[in-house]
């Protein structure tokens, strides 16, 4: 059951990524990231209630994860409008581990030899992909370069949500935690669309794709956590890591992105190094 979960949770969150890049470089996009968002805390509401906890010391770390997620979606409806997934995707998986061992080292926290190793890796994939001489998969989408800017800067969103969340979650059940945070995100995204007038994409129509991708972007999360119950860590976060490669595949079979040799060199690079962080110390 735990392996079954982890693999499923791995499609998920490579799937809604390259989703997520097919909807915002569509010419009338079928759905918002804040409806997806909703539609996802909706759907996971009646398992949050069941299990309900949520302390009030949890309040504060939820709202800050909450600015930083909204951020951190805002930033990949941007990224992915620009630049290519298969690219972007890989070095937001591996820039946040590589950020939270570096402030844990700031901090004074003992970092072993292997989580280095796996930082060398995860460094040099993201120097291979900057050097690339990416062509453009498609009108306005170019790598290289950009794909490095956007993934960074998103990957410091991550980094700065998971550092928040791992002492928020002490304090509430995962689940009622997940949908505070999430279904927060997208509340605030929704009010910013309706600020900007931008136009609703929410019909009956749309609503399969909607209720998919809010289903996938939280039970990823979720099934993770499952599988942590039932599996060591360390597999699951090897395991997990996973995801960069599939990521990869599939925005060449379904976007029909194409990234230079040198590019591919330097996601497995990544691959590489999150896989080994992901070792025991």
């Amino acid at each position: 059951m735990g392996y079954l979960a982890l693999a499923i949770s791995v499609f998920m969150h490579a799937g809604w990524n390259v989703a997520l890049g097919w909807i915002r470089r569509s010419d009338r996009p079928v759905s918002s990231t804040a409806d997806m968002l909703i539609a996802g805390g909706l759907l996971f509401l009646p398992i949050a209630v069941a299990t309900w906890h949520f302390e009030l010391h949890a309040l504060p770390f939820a709202a800050a994860s909450i600015c930083f997620s909204t951020l951190y979606f805002a930033l990949l409806e941007r990224a992915y409008a620009t630049a290519p997934v298969g690219e972007v995707y890989p070095i937001v998986r591996g820039s946040s581990p590589v950020l939270v061992i570096t402030a844990s080292a700031i901090l004074g926290t003992t970092i072993g030899w292997t989580r280095w190793l796996g930082v060398a890796f995860i460094t040099s994939g993201v120097l291979m992909i900057a050097l690339s001489r990416a062509r453009p998969s498609a009108p306005g989408i170019t790598g290289g370069r950009r794909s490095v800017l956007w993934g960074l800067t998103i990957g410091m969103c991550v980094a700065s949500y998971t550092m928040f969340d791992g002492v928020g979650v002490q304090h509430a059940s995962p689940i009622a935690y997940l949908i505070t945070v999430m279904g927060g995100s997208g509340l605030v995204l929704k009010i910013r669309d309706l600020a900007r007038g931008t136009p609703n994409t929410f019909t009956l129509r749309s609503l399969p794709l909607t209720a998919a991708g809010g289903t996938a972007m939280l039970g990823a999360f979720g099934l993770t956590l499952v599988a942590m119950t039932q599996l060591p860590l360390a597999v699951v976060a090897s395991v997990r890591e996973s995801s960069i490669v599939i990521g990869a595949l599939m925005s060449r079979l379904l976007l029909n992105e194409r990234i230079s040799r040198q590019g591919a060199c330097g996601i497995a690079s990544v691959l590489t190094g999150t896989i080994v962080i992901g070792l025991p110390a």
